[in-house]
């Protein structure tokens, strides 16, 4: 089932979404611009690609997809793009999650494209920021961590001239004591090294100071117009016994705030912020 014969054989699908062209694809999943028929609104369909669910042992990866769908359906907060419904794909084995529609861009293509002056300033930064720090802060008080946290998991709309971000892909999200506990090769493939914390490289378990981790790389990012590790350095970096310092702490901030992602960025989990009800 590849993106064209899914588009021509489920332009319908489970009776009350029109699905009408691809927008994404990622490395577990293909999302599609979809509208609910009954509801008359507009929706996004997301896949999980045929590559994981065909194959002989795809148990893991459907349930995996399908859980995300679980998780989501207990998160209620205005900065998460929630779910609406769930399945298999008719005839096949393939899960999909139909999730609100996000009328915006994901925050690499809003800085990318110039949408926002780079560098921030420390204020303009934490302004866009906070309510993903609040939506993290939320999950976390409902036991659940995001695990990979970056700017194309951070879409942005604008609401009364306003950037407002929305955290989306709960895929790799774990229950907090599940992935505390976690530490195979399943947790190995569940980061993205730029913006990974030591612990996610390292396989020793993720918990919620490893999205702490995150947010602190990403105010980094924006504050200094920079990746937060050069390309080709991120795994020497968050491997590294000495605190990462990702080209942040040149730029001038307020003691406070420059205090609190001094210690988010630590290599040592334990120093980090328990949780990000911090921010």
């Amino acid at each position: 089932m590849n993106d064209d014969s899914f588009l021509r054989d489920n332009r319908i699908l489970a009776a009350r979404y029109r699905v009408d062209r691809r927008v994404a694809s990622g490395g577990f999943g293909i999302v599609y611009a979809a509208h609910h028929l009954v509801l008359e609104v507009p929706v996004a369909i997301k896949v999980l690609h045929e590559r994981f669910a065909g194959a002989p042992d795809s148990g893991e990866a459907v349930a995996a997809f399908l859980q995300e769908a679980r998780t989501l359906a207990r998160l209620r907060h205005p900065n998460i793009v929630g779910v609406i419904d769930a399945g298999i794909v008719p005839g096949t084995s393939v899960p999909w999650i139909a999730l609100e529609w996000c009328d915006g861009k994901t925050l690499d293509l809003v800085l990318s494209d110039g949408d926002v002056v780079m560098p921030m300033s420390p204020a303009k930064a934490w302004k866009l920021l906070r309510p993903v720090a609040e939506a993290i802060a939320y999950a976390h008080e409902q036991r659940v961590v995001h695990r990979d946290l970056k700017p194309t998991n951070i879409m942005v709309v604008r609401a009364s001239g306003e950037l407002v971000p929305r955290v989306v892909d709960f895929g790799l999200a774990k229950a907090i004591e599940a992935a505390e506990a976690t530490s195979t090769t399943t947790m190995r493939r569940a980061f993205t090294p730029a913006y990974a914390a030591p612990e996610q490289i390292m396989a020793t378990g993720t918990g919620a100071w490893t999205d702490v981790h995150a947010l602190a790389l990403l105010f980094s990012q924006l504050v200094t117009g920079e990746r937060p590790y050069p390309r080709g350095d991120e795994l020497t970096a968050a491997m590294s016994k000495e605190r990462p310092t990702p080209r942040l702490f040149g730029v001038e901030i307020a003691t406070k705030i420059h205090d609190v992602v001094e210690r988010a960025l630590s290599v040592d989990r334990a120093a980090r912020q328990p949780d990000g009800g911090v921010f």
